[in-house]
């Protein structure tokens, strides 16, 4: 899906980083370029 501000994904990399744990993050920007 795409990577919007409102879906706060910085609160999971937040909490990856504390756990020091890997996250892979799939998605899209919202105005990607093609």
């Amino acid at each position: 899906s795409r990577l919007n501000a409102y879906k706060r994904i910085d609160i999971a990399i937040e909490a990856f980083n504390k756990l020091i744990l890997p996250l892979r993050i799939v998605g899209e920007r919202p105005y990607r370029m093609f």
